[in-house]
């Protein structure tokens, strides 16, 4: 992932920064006379940055000093820390009582983590979803991941509308509100597609979705009455965008490349996973945890928890609706 600096702002909540933060355990940087590369849970942020600037700001970050202030930033570097932030890259730089409460940054690194630790347990190479990407599975399995897609897509309003029945601020209660408004009429670009294959709304929609579907919907739905940072973590995963154009991208390409989609119909499924990003939604769960400041470690351990689990249904869930192919 580049980033081009400053970003353009989006309306809303923002990722809230502790007073002074740090570079988390395990970030790798790679340096270049223009640019600086950080690596961490097999993600990587580029930013172009002239070699002094890089110094000042690695050495800010370093772990072993007192931590990069957050106040007076200007835009540019704020706008730097808060994607390292919530791309789990960043800890508080403050010390943490052992039996105290758990900076939100910090939790929010320890759920990047638990996400990308799962994900190689549960999603590995030979994983149905990754013999999907390479081509493996008979041609009409396509049709397969796009019902089903389909039927998640629609359950929105079902699994997104609990988390508002929790308290929370005014400004958190809009950006789950609008999350909701923005997801629940998703299902409708799935037409171009659908009508490809020979299927409609109305078809669909006299069906019911495999059983696997209305499982891992419940899920989602569980997750949201647990609460709001649970959920958050949750959609840290669901949420996560695409970081390559169409035709580069694993998934969209292998359906445009192997199972019969045409640009006409992926299109738009594409723009439903780019959106993500550009409407603010891969970063909903950053902004949701790190807002809350600090956090007790027993709900820090439940959105770990949770952040593990939906790695796992999603294993099973691609597992049970493209198994048979």
């Amino acid at each position: 992932m580049r980033a081009t600096l400053p970003i353009p702002e989006q309306p809303g909540f923002k990722t809230r920064l502790p007073a002074a933060v740090a570079l988390a355990s395990g970030t790798q940087t790679q340096a270049s006379s223009t640019n600086l590369s950080l690596t961490r849970n097999g993600l990587t942020i580029s930013v172009q940055i002239d070699a002094a600037a890089r110094a000042a700001l690695l050495s800010r970050l370093s772990a072993a000093g007192p931590g990069m202030a957050t106040d007076r930033l200007s835009a540019t570097w704020r706008q730097l820390l808060e994607r390292l932030a919530n791309a789990g890259m960043l800890v508080s730089a403050q010390p943490c009582v052992a039996s105290g409460p758990i900076p939100a940054v910090d939790a929010l690194s320890a759920v990047h983590d638990a996400i990308y630790d799962e994900t190689l347990l549960a999603l590995g190479a030979e994983h149905v979803l990754n013999r999907m990407i390479t081509g493996s599975l008979a041609a009409n399995a396509g049709k397969a991941w796009l019902v089903e897609n389909y039927y998640y897509t629609k359950s929105a309003a079902y699994h997104i509308a609990p988390v508002l029945g929790h308290e929370m601020e005014i400004n958190e209660r809009n950006l789950w509100s609008r999350f909701l408004k923005d997801e629940s009429w998703h299902w409708r670009i799935y037409r171009p597609a659908l009508t490809q294959f020979g299927l409609s709304f109305s078809s669909l929609d006299q069906g019911e979705p495999h059983r696997a579907t209305q499982r891992f919907v419940n899920v989602l739905r569980d997750a949201a009455l647990a609460g709001p940072t649970v959920y958050a973590a949750v959609m840290i995963f669901i949420e996560k965008p695409p970081l390559d154009d169409l035709e580069s991208d694993q998934l969209f390409g292998s359906l445009l490349r192997h199972y019969g989609f045409t640009a006409d119909g992926i299109k738009p499924l594409w723009w439903h996973a780019t959106e993500n990003l550009k409407a603010g939604h891969s970063d909903l769960g950053a902004a949701v945890i790190t807002n809350r400041g600090a956090l007790g470690r027993g709900e820090v351990d439940g959105m770990v928890s949770a952040a593990r689990t939906i790695v796992r249904e999603v294993s099973k869930w691609n597992t049970e609706i493209l198994g048979a192919y």
